[in-house]
């Protein structure tokens, strides 16, 4: 909000709608069935990542992936904020924030549009 305020800038937050499912995993994974309906030496094999998984940081790998694809670069090492002409997106989880000036309302329009071809959001009234 700081940073908001200090450089006048927009601020947008996305949610994005069933984040690990929005990502494939990359090594086999099988689990128990859900008590109740368990099956006789059967297992349940997954193919996308849930809450909770040591996998789950494959949504991290699948959005930063999208945001490197369009023209956005991490700053400082800091791998939940990138940036770009653009304008800032921080990002926690499913949650992201993303401040820009209003002259750049066009340019992160066509950059969520461009999300949101690949991925659900969510597009918050406000951010809280």
């Amino acid at each position: 909000m700081t940073i908001a305020t200090a450089y006048d800038l927009d601020i947008k937050q996305v949610d994005a709608i069933n984040t690990f499912l929005n990502s494939d995993l990359d090594e086999e994974v099988c689990i128990k069935y859900p008590p109740g309906i368990q099956k006789a030496n059967k297992v349940l094999r997954l193919v996308k990542t849930l809450y909770g998984l040591k996998r789950s940081r494959m949504w991290y790998e699948e959005l930063t992936g999208i945001l490197k694809s369009l023209g956005l670069t991490e700053t400082n090492d800091i791998k939940c904020v990138m940036a770009s002409d653009v304008g800032i997106v921080f990002f926690y989880v499913d949650d992201t924030i993303i401040l820009y000036h209003r002259l750049k309302h066009k340019e992160m329009s066509d950059l969520l549009d461009k999300i949101q071809a690949k991925y659900p959001l969510r597009v918050m009234e406000q951010a809280n």
